[in-house]
């Protein structure tokens, strides 16, 4: 881990920059099954990466009280009406040779170890050293959608109930360094996948797929999405808790014909102090 600062926005610009993504960043993270808007595909590319330019810029200012989450400690997911069940980590078994490729440590399927698989009513992560496998995610706005009359509760965001469920697991000294959208379902993350295999020359394939840097247009787009907010989402809120981390790349592949996963690269912000 290294000290040192970053050049990064101004204190008026990081805020102004928040309160630009808080809400559009905010209801976009946990709405897992959203669908894309309508609009042409370049326009929503576009609006992908700006999105994903502005969480990269979060991701790496200086940790800041604006920016961090109200929700602390795991009993505010029972608070909040979420019910935890276990269940065997044999979800895993579609992804050991990428966990062995990153050399993440993997128990057996019939042994949870030190991989646990949490569910709190509908957000689904599995917590391995240093991983955090995130599936079936549902949001409570997807599954009220068709009863308006619920409200919803403060804890909502994938961000917040996935670092919460990371905290219950999670060592006191384990370092978060990959995060894995299993099985991807959303629409706009799908959409963008299709959008470049159709027009950007994308060739998806099995692991170990295609890797992208942060920085490039497609990283920023990923990023813009869903799937790929939430996770940088946690990061900006989480500086305190996980340490000033940003994603260093994203890994998109196929686990076959359909079936899209995302693994995002986690690491420390690498600081520049002002003799160097």
């Amino acid at each position: 881990m290294t000290n040192s600062h970053t050049s990064s926005p101004g204190e008026s610009d990081r805020t102004a920059i928040y309160n630009q993504l808080a809400e559009t960043c905010g209801s976009e993270m946990s709405a897992e099954r959203a669908s894309a808007e309508a609009m042409p595909e370049d326009q929503e590319y576009q609006k992908l990466i700006t999105k994903g330019s502005r969480l990269r810029e979060l991701m790496m200012v200086d940790p800041s009280e604006d920016l961090k989450s109200k929700f602390h400690e795991y009993t505010d997911l029972g608070k909040w009406g979420y019910v935890q069940n276990h269940f065997r980590n044999s979800a895993l078994t579609k992804i050991d040779t990428i966990l062995e490729d990153i050399c993440v440590q993997l128990e057996s399927a019939d042994d949870f170890g030190d991989n646990d698989v949490t569910n709190h009513d509908h957000s689904e992560s599995v917590e391995v050293e240093g991983f955090i496998v995130a599936y079936d995610n549902h949001s409570p706005r997807s599954c009220l959608r068709n009863d308006a009359t619920q409200p919803l509760p403060d804890l909502r965001f994938w961000s917040d109930v996935a670092y919460l469920q990371w905290l219950s697991r999670a060592e006191p000294d384990s370092d978060l360094r990959y995060v894995l959208r299993y099985d991807v379902v959303n629409d706009t993350t799908l959409n963008l996948v299709q959008n470049l295999e159709d027009r950007h020359s994308l060739s998806l394939s099995e692991w170990p797929g295609k890797t992208y840097e942060s920085g490039s247009q497609e990283f920023d787009a990923f990023l813009g999405t869903p799937n790929g907010s939430s996770t940088a989402y946690m990061l900006v809120q989480r500086k305190e808790e996980l340490g000033h981390k940003t994603v260093e790349k994203i890994t998109v592949f196929r686990t076959n014909a359909w079936e899209v996963m995302l693994l995002f690269h986690i690491g420390y912000v690498e600081v520049h102090t002002d003799d160097q």
